[in-house]
Parts: structure tokens; sequence; C-alpha cells
């Protein structure tokens, strides 16, 4: 409890009331993980309502948040680059402490696998270079297979591109989608 002099105006009066005060915030924490158990720093906690943020904070290095936010029925939605956006309702009333709430972000990045065939022979092009430009970038060079693999490719528009010695130089764009 809260203890309060409260002082009159009559000499030699003093008056002390306890007020016991209600904490009129509840504490929301947790951590942020992907798929493979790996904390996900940085990433955005959001507490919405209707879809606007009332209360927000980033996650740490190792992934863990807090929030102090007040009572009432809200929408925790998490996101951060390359995965796809969680949300879970929650309820707090006042003075709550909820723990411990674990989110896992599953990824939004695509990965890329190419095999580059020499169109006369039917026989994988070795050596062959690569690329796609469109939100993010990756280049390589084809396998002794004719394979070229990237990762971590975001939805987006991307301009392919594929040369080899004697061989023209093909582009072609495609679409990841979101």
């Amino acid at each position: 409890p809260f203890r309060y002099p409260l002082t009159t105006d009559l000499p030699g009066s003093f008056f002390a009331l306890d007020l016991p005060l209600t904490a009129s915030e509840a504490v929301v924490t947790g951590k942020v993980k992907d798929a493979e158990g790996r904390a996900v720093s940085g990433a955005n906690v959001a507490i919405k309502v209707g879809g606007i943020t009332q209360f927000s904070t980033s996650t740490t290095t190792d992934g863990s948040f807090q929030l102090n936010v007040e009572k009432g029925s809200y929408q925790l939605v998490v996101s951060s680059t390359g995965f796809e956006t969680a949300s879970l309702a929650l309820s707090v009333n006042a003075g709550q402490r909820l723990e411990n709430i674990s989110i896992t972000l599953e990824s939004s990045q695509s990965t890329l696998i190419a095999t580059i065939i020499d169109p006369r022979s039917g026989r994988p092009v070795s050596g062959a270079a690569l690329s796609a430009n469109g939100p993010v970038s990756r280049t390589g060079i084809a396998s002794p297979e004719g394979v070229v693999t990237f990762s971590g490719l975001t939805a987006g528009v991307y301009q392919v591109s594929v040369g080899s010695a004697g061989f023209l130089t093909v582009v072609r764009s495609i679409s990841i989608p979101s």
C-alpha cells in the first residue's frame, strides 16, 4: 500500500491514510523465433485495436520482448523482414502479467533452383552464370550438374539472366508470389 500523510490546519493534527493502489497496466512478455527455433532479433511486436497500433516494441537479440499495456482486448501482431506476419488475440486485466508468449514466424522467402541445360545436347551447362535481380539480388555459377540455387528471395518480380561461353545470354522475368 501507498502511505500518504495528510495535514490539516488544526494544530497538532496529523493523519496517515493507507491507499492500496492497483496497477493500471498489464505486462505482456514473450519470445519470437523462426521455424528452426532461432531467435528473431529486431522483429516488430505491436499491440493493435482495430488495426491501429496502441503499443509497440522490437525484440532483443535473444528474440524477447516486453510491453506494458492497459487492460483490454488486443491483437498482438509480430512482423519482421523475410517472415510472414503472425498475430494472436489476447485479453489482459489491470495488473496482470501475461508471460512467456511464444511466437513462431514462418519464412516468407523462397528458393529458386535453376538447372541450365544445353538445348542442342540436352546436357547440363557447368559454369553458366545466373543472376536474379529484383527486391533482392543474387548471382551464382552453375555446378557440374548445371544447377544454381538462390535462397532468401522475397516476393516480387525478378529479372533472371543466364549466360555462358558459346551461348547467347537469355533474360526472363519471373514473379515470386507473396
